[in-house]
C-alpha cells in the first residue's frame, strides 16, 4: 500500500480516537468500535482497491465507486475471510503454546 494512503488512514483513525489500526475480530462487526473503524477504513480501502493494491482480491471497479456495493464487500473480506484466518491462527497458537 502506498505510504500516503497508509498515513491518511492512520491520521483519520487518530482523529477518531482509535489507537489501533485494525478491526476487533473478537467482537461483532456491529460493535461501535468496528462501525467506527469501518467508516474510517472505507475511503482508504476504496482508494487502494481502485488503484490495484488489492488486485489479488479481484474487486470489481464498480464496487469502488458505489458504497452500497463496497460496504458488503469490505464486511465480507474483513469479518468473514479475515476473521476465519484469525480464528485459525488463534487455534494454532493455543495448540503450540500448550
Amino acid at each position: 500500500m502506498p505510504s500516503f494512503l497508509l498515513n491518511t488512514h492512520l491520521a483519520v483513525l487518530s482523529h477518531l480516537g482509535l489507537q489501533v489500526s485494525r478491526p476487533d475480530l473478537d467482537n461483532s462487526r456491529q460493535s461501535l468500535y468496528n462501525k467506527a473503524y469501518r467508516q474510517a477504513a472505507l475511503k482508504p480501502f476504496c482508494q487502494a482497491a481502485a488503484g490495484g493494491v488489492y488486485g489479488y482480491m479481484k474487486i470489481k471497479k464498480r464496487y469502488t465507486k458505489d458504497l452500497k456495493l463496497l460496504i458488503p464487500a469490505y464486511n465480507h473480506y474483513i469479518h468473514f475471510l479475515q476473521k476465519a484466518r484469525y480464528e485459525r491462527e488463534k487455534k494454532t497458537r493455543k495448540v503450540t503454546c500448550q
